[in-house]
């Protein structure tokens, strides 16, 4: 895991190095045409979908922790399903 401190106004990465570009510089030269706001709103909305789509999958494993496998319910059981879903 890289841990993140702040530099001289930057922010550095554990094992990243002197010699290795910035986040900011990748994103540049990824996104050559996009610069200032538009790309500011992309890294964003990139972050937000990223957290969200986290927030979905603590959801689901705490039903999943909540409800067994094998607990039927109106459409059968999950434990089932997995197995009629398994490419045989």
């Amino acid at each position: 895991m890289a841990y993140e401190w702040h530099d001289r106004g930057g922010c550095t990465r554990a094992g990243q190095g002197r010699g290795g570009r910035s986040p900011l510089e990748r994103a540049l030269q990824l996104r050559s045409e996009a610069r200032g706001a538009c790309l500011l709103d992309e890294a964003l909305t990139a972050l937000v979908a990223r957290h969200r789509a986290a927030e979905i999958d603590a959801c689901y494993l705490a039903a999943y922790k909540h409800h067994v496998l094998d607990e039927p319910d109106a459409r059968g059981d999950l434990e089932s399903w997995h197995g009629a879903a398994s490419p045989s």
